[in-house]
């Protein structure tokens, strides 16, 4: 039986976020009229700040995958579609840190119908001491627990 290996807020972060995100913003001239108003520098800014983060916020969001795994395959899901990938084409698995929140990175040997990356975020850990543990549980499930990997965390 498949374990879920993602975390339950992977939903709101690929869809809940990014729907907010343009709301919260469109209530700023409400808020801050004077400046919005009358300091066009800082609305410039404001601007090139909302921006650059909701380019973030899409691109996390279109990347993150459900994940969940058994003692043979990986199955990775955007909620529109799942597939299972052995996890003998697991190569790599890593973490990566993420304004807000951390991932991980799966390397795959070869492409997959998602690509050769799946990103997932992980359960949230109150302390991050040393490894995440679904990362260490991966690599050993796959085999490359051995390899020399730059581990991030």
């Amino acid at each position: 039986m498949a374990r879920r290996l993602s975390s339950l807020q992977t939903f709101t972060h690929k869809f809940i976020v990014p729907a907010l995100w343009p709301l919260v913003w469109a209530f700023i001239p409400k808020v801050l009229p004077e400046v919005w108003n009358h300091y066009t520098n800082v609305v410039a800014l404001m601007i090139g700040f909302w921006f650059t983060v909701s380019l973030g916020i899409y691109l996390d969001a279109l990347n993150l995958k459900r994940v969940l795994v058994d003692d043979q395959y990986l199955y990775v899901s955007n909620y529109l579609k799942e597939i299972s990938i052995p996890l003998s084409e697991i190569s790599e698995v890593r973490a990566d840190l993420w304004p807000g929140h951390h991932q991980v990175r799966i390397q795959l040997r070869s492409p997959s119908e998602f690509g050769d990356k799946i990103f997932f975020m992980p359960t949230k850990r109150f302390f991050r001491v040393g490894i995440h543990p679904v990362i260490a549980e991966l690599r050993k499930l796959s085999g490359s627990a051995n390899r020399p990997v730059l581990q991030i965390d």
